[in-house]
């Protein structure tokens, strides 16, 4: 089995758990000194694992990549080594690609997130505000630095992302910035620095326009969303649409499918699943759930391509075998938010 792993040597995430690990896949936080992240690719957790990687040992900090190998998937390590081949020429670690996601700001309360990684939504259960750890990076990193990654949170509003990006400018300009934005503000501090730098994508959230987005994502509003969106598509070299496919949205994604289509290529926009337990595909009635793939099928018959492949599979999988839709934890959200999804994703009751 192959091991080798450039992630291991060249990345780093910073997640919602105030860990510092290798990646997304990773399962254990990294030991770091002096406060500076770069540091935790030279520590002792991070040598164990390099070590055994190099030797051709599966450590299990990567055991999901091993069980996506075994399944013949493609598995996070396989991705970082085709994206970024030229790492391997690299001698000892050196951070070239970071994702910050410590920091859960945010102001919505999207009905799939929680108070994990929004902080509405933690005020809305009445949860005190979290301690957020005081990270930096040396000099010498961000000078290094290919790319960055932005999110949440809302990273927009992250003040101290602002702080980093100004150190950027000035050290390292060329640097990717990319920001996983949900682009309700965009008159901030962070987006104002974003725009300055020429090779800055932003990927917006959205899987539905109008009602249908206003209940998704609560405390947004789509005119405020799509004037933004058409505004940041003429200020950034690259513009993507990230849509999660789940029971509220197959209804509404064609419509947020087509309005992305005014701005963006097929080839920037990303359909992802959902991978909550809240609102899975066996809370929808059988007979309804298979005309909503009918419909979302016959949609994309005369789409590019690029979104046909990543459409098509999701729903080969999707399936279901209750007889009515029911999601009790809607009623909860409705309550909170004032709101009726009844009235609004009609389809799921039909």
């Amino acid at each position: 089995m192959q091991t080798n792993c450039l992630a291991t040597r060249h990345n780093l995430i910073l997640d919602s758990a105030d860990r510092v690990t290798l990646c997304c896949n990773s399962t254990q936080a990294l030991d770091f000194d002096q406060g500076l992240v770069d540091r935790a690719l030279i520590g002792a957790k991070a040598t164990e694992i390099q070590s055994a990687l190099d030797s051709g040992q599966a450590h299990p900090n990567c055991d999901r990549c091993w069980r996506e190998q075994a399944n013949g998937t493609y598995s996070y390590r396989e991705a970082y080594n085709d994206m970024y081949p030229e790492f391997a020429d690299l001698k000892g670690p050196q951070l070239k690609t970071v994702h910050l996601q410590n920091d859960p700001t945010c102001n919505l309360a999207c009905v799939y997130c929680g108070p994990r990684f929004s902080s509405r939504w933690a005020g809305l259960l009445g949860h005190a505000e979290p301690m957020i750890k005081t990270l930096d990076f040396s000099d010498e990193a961000l000078v290094g630095l290919d790319m960055i990654t932005l999110a949440g949170g809302e990273p927009g509003l992250i003040k101290s992302n602002a702080r980093l990006l100004d150190r950027l400018l000035v050290l390292n300009p060329e640097c990717q910035v990319i920001i996983n934005s949900n682009l309700y503000e965009i008159n901030t501090p962070v987006f104002e620095r974003v725009f300055k730098f020429a090779n800055a994508t932003v990927i917006a959230s959205f899987e539905s326009v109008g009602n249908r987005y206003n209940y998704i994502r609560q405390g947004s509003d789509w005119l405020q969303f799509s004037q933004n969106f058409v505004q940041v598509a003429q200020r950034v070299s690259r513009l993507q649409a990230s849509m999660i496919l789940f029971p509220l949205s197959i209804g509404g994604i064609a419509d947020a499918i087509d309005f992305a289509l005014k701005h963006v290529p097929a080839s920037e926009i990303y359909i992802n699943d959902y991978e909550g337990g809240r609102y899975q595909w066996g809370h929808v009635g059988k007979t309804t759930l298979d005309q909503l793939k009918s419909n979302l099928v016959k949609y994309i018959e005369n789409l590019d391509t690029a979104i046909q492949s990543q459409i098509l599979p999701r729903l080969a999988q999707i399936e279901s075998t209750v007889s009515n839709t029911k999601f009790p934890d809607l009623a909860d959200f409705d309550q909170m938010t004032d709101q009726n999804h009844r009235s609004i994703f009609k389809e799921l009751y039909q």
